[in-house]
This record gives C-alpha cells, structure tokens and sequence, in this order.
C-alpha cells in the first residue's frame, strides 16, 4: 500500500477530526473509525481487515463529505486512490467488476442493448458526421430507447445536424480502480467524438457531463451543454402528473447545481418542495461507487434512505435527472412517484419493473448461455 502514503498524508496532518463529514454519512457512521484520519492511518498500515476494505468499497463515492470538510479534504478521491492500490496489489479481484468493463466489446450495457436489438433501433443515428452529438449515457439507452428517440427528434428541429454515440463515458473504470484503463479508453472515445466534427455535444447524463467536462481540449472548441438547459431555455415544461407537487433528486456529480438549475426550470408548472438534502448536500441514491457489485443490501439501505426524504415533503413525485438514480428508487418503491425528468418532458414513462425483468432475462436460457460466454471472453 506504498502508492498511497501521498494521498493519506493529508488526511494525517490537516483532518481535526471535527466530525462534520461523519454526522453526514451514514457509511462512515457503519464503522469503529472515528474519523478519515483514523482510516488513511489504517490504510498506511499494511494491516486490512474486512471492515477497512468494506469501507474503501462500499462508499458510494457521493462526495458530500468533501463538500461538508472544513478543511476541503477530499475523502473520495483517497477512496479512488485505495481502490487502484487495491486492484494493483490484489487485493480486490477486477474479475469483480467484470459486468461493467466498458472497455471491452461486451459489458452489461453493450449485451441489453444486443440482447435486445437496440443498436439496431439507434442505427438510422449513428452519423459519421454531425454539428451536435447526443451523448444520452448507459442507462438511458437502455430503459429509455423512444425517449433517446424524441429527443434526438427535438435536437433536429434547429436545422443542425444531429448524430448519436451508444459509448460509455468511462466513468466505471475510473471508480472500479482502473486508472490506466479508464485513460487509454477516454483517449479512444474523444478521438471517435472529434472524428465526427460536432461544434457541441449534447449530455444527458450528469455523471457523462462531468467527465466529458473533464477530459474536453479547449482547444478543439466543442462546447458541452446539458440537455436540460437547453430545453429549458428554450420554454419546454414538464407534464404535470398528480397533484402538481415535486421533489428533486440531486445528482451527486452536480453539486454546484449547474444542471438541477435547469431542472427545476423545467418544473416551473409543478410545486416543489425541497428534501433534507439536495442542492450541494444532496445524498446518494444507492446506485454510486459500483457498490451494487458489493452488497446489494447497502445500496438498497442508501435507497430507502433517500425514499424516506422523498415521503417527508409530501410531494406527489420525486424526479431525478440521472436514470440510474430514477431505476434505483423506482426499483426500491412500488408507488410509481419515481420519475427521470425526460419522462416528464417528453410524456413517455419509463416502465422500470419490465426493464428489470428483461435485464434478469438475458442471463436465462440459449440467449442467456451466450451472453455469459461473451462475458467470458
């Protein structure tokens, strides 16, 4: 564990062991350690046990404890840092992660989208070339293909010419602790994006926009706009359902409430009441940090956590802009009140129960057998 004496280190001379990051997480709060000092100190120490790695995988990587520390200490890129020391000496077994390996030909997202022909409905938006590119994130290609659709449609009616990526934007090998990988990988996908010579790539994913954010060359010129604002500035609203009441669910890699802005624009017609958290101290949803590839059961804890916020306002609907965020809740609660904002936009929900049971299908059977095989390779 050498590789990470620099990103303990200060933890070790500037954490005053406040508690403020503590009193916010309730990971943090699941452990004997007192403090992210305590836990870089063990780290360092050579000597892991069950609870320490537990701790490294099975944080969700949210990043409110750096947003809460007096002294800006970012305990989730420590966490970062441990998971590639973790990888590196064995520690962890990457075999793991397996289903989420976006850098091979065949991961979960590429076999549902097979499985079920859905590169084949994508096909006719598969542009060698473009003035915008869509870049829609994982999920929802998978659960919201006439979503992907109308919105490509509306993107088209300012005249440009709009083209599609199916790719993933990298972020899993980042979090499973494959840095190089992670590099190597975004390397490829920008040159695919600048070979099609879009002026602005279109997000709708808010973790795919920061990492696009991230690893854009100022000097290529494309500007990286989420799609939310540009709905919203251009006057769309939201359906209204129910009562009109709403809560929204933050992402966690929008604390700066650049992309929630727009959303909440976009709810103008609806009542909306704020959760416990949101904005910049909003909570994870369950879904963050791969912890899914861990233990079930805590990402369905961080879920009914949040769910327990939604109920507390009062409101009709809780509505994300993440659609792994919107499958995770819905998938922990049977009040359909669970609802990613392009469900709203373009009147179109998202049957989340179905797409479930499609995702547990394509293990099952010859087509499952497959599948598993392609897993293998």
């Amino acid at each position: 564990m050498e590789k990470l004496s620099k990103s303990v280190q200060p933890f070790l001379e500037q954490c005053s062991r406040c508690g403020a990051c503590v009193e916010q997480c309730h990971h943090l709060q699941a452990y004997a350690y007192e403090s992210p000092a305590d836990i870089a100190a063990a780290l360092t120490s050579g000597d892991l046990d069950e609870s320490l790695t537990n701790i490294v995988l099975e944080c969700s990587l949210c990043g409110l404890c750096h947003q809460v520390c007096p002294e800006e200490l970012d305990f989730k890129q420590l966490v970062l840092d441990a998971r590639c020391a973790f990888v590196a000496s064995g520690i962890t077994d990457s075999q793991r992660y397996r289903f989420l390996w976006v850098d091979y030909d065949w991961c979960l997202f590429s076999i549902f989208r097979d499985t079920y022909g859905l590169d084949d409905c994508y096909a006719h938006l598969m542009k060698a070339s473009c003035d915008v590119l869509f870049f829609p994130g994982c999920m929802l290609l998978m659960q919201g293909h006439r979503i992907v659709e109308s919105v490509c449609q509306w993107l088209a009616k300012s005249g440009d010419s709009v083209a599609m990526l199916t790719e993933c934007c990298g972020a899993p090998l980042l979090q499973m602790g494959q840095p190089d990988r992670f590099k190597s990988y975004t390397e490829t996908l920008w040159r695919t994006i600048k070979a099609k010579g879009p002026r602005q790539i279109v997000t709708a994913c808010p973790t795919c926009h920061a990492q696009l954010v991230e690893g854009c060359d100022s000097a290529d010129h494309i500007e990286i706009i989420s799609l939310y604002q540009l709905m919203a500035e251009s006057g769309l609203r939201a359906k209204v359902v129910g009562s009109g009441s709403a809560t929204v669910h933050d992402s966690c890699t929008d604390r700066n409430g650049q992309i929630g802005t727009y959303v909440r624009m976009l709810l103008k017609d609806y009542e909306l009441k704020e959760m416990a958290h949101h904005g910049a101290n909003t909570i994870c949803c369950g879904s963050g940090g791969l912890v899914s590839a861990v233990d079930h059961m805590v990402c369905a804890f961080r879920a009914q956590t949040r769910l327990d916020e939604v109920a507390a306002t009062g409101a009709d609907t809780c509505v994300t802009y993440c659609m792994a965020c919107a499958h995770r809740l819905a998938s922990q609660t049977d009040t359909n009140n669970v609802a990613h904002i392009l469900e709203l936009v373009m009147d179109d929900r998202v049957d989340y129960e179905k797409f479930d049971e499609m995702a547990g299908a394509m293990w099952d059977g010859p087509v499952g057998e497959r599948n598993i095989e392609r897993m293998q390779d």
